[in-house]
């Protein structure tokens, strides 16, 4: 077991609660319409400074029975055992392995965990400071969710889904 020791005056600088105002969204094509959903629970562990990326950290968790298309029979059927599976996976994690910086944004390198299936992903986000408080990170990507094994093989809807995750927050 490695032990890190961290300068807990650098990380109590770079730690940030998440906002209720904050949003974790989805989009979808399905029979050639957008479906748009989002997930309304969820927290996040953000350690981050610009200054010493070497010591970032972003952990994300979903709940992922609390998705929301906003049809409550499309939502139950998304909870079922053929998508989420949230009685026996009711967790979507994301933890970070590396953040750096590339261009005019950062990437956060980590592992995502659907129903039990972990695989590597980028994470490119915009981090914009609001004064020396608050602040606003922003992702966007792309998976396919046939990778996590959410759904089967579909001609009706897409195997890529794209999601937007918009965190405020302040230290």
């Amino acid at each position: 077991m490695v032990l890190l020791w961290i300068n807990s005056t650098v990380l109590s600088q770079s730690v940030w609660k998440v906002e209720p105002t904050s949003e974790v969204k989805f989009t979808i094509k399905n029979a050639g319409i957008i479906v748009e959903g989002k997930f309304k629970s969820f927290t996040a562990t953000i350690k981050f400074d610009p200054e010493h990326l070497d010591k970032s950290e972003i952990q994300g968790i979903i709940h992922a029975n609390s998705i929301d298309t906003g049809i409550g029979m499309r939502d139950r059927h998304l909870r079922d055992e053929e998508y989420f599976y949230v009685t026996k996976y009711p967790k979507i994690i994301f933890q970070s392995l590396q953040v750096f910086k590339y261009e005019n944004y950062y990437i956060a390198r980590g592992t995502l965990t659907m129903k039990n299936v972990k695989k590597e992903i980028l994470l490119p986000f915009y981090f914009t400071p609001e004064g020396d408080n608050k602040a606003y990170f922003k992702c966007s990507f792309s998976l396919n969710r046939l990778d996590y094994g959410i759904g089967g093989k579909n001609l009706m809807m897409s195997d890529e889904v794209n999601v937007k995750i918009e965190i405020h927050a302040s230290k």
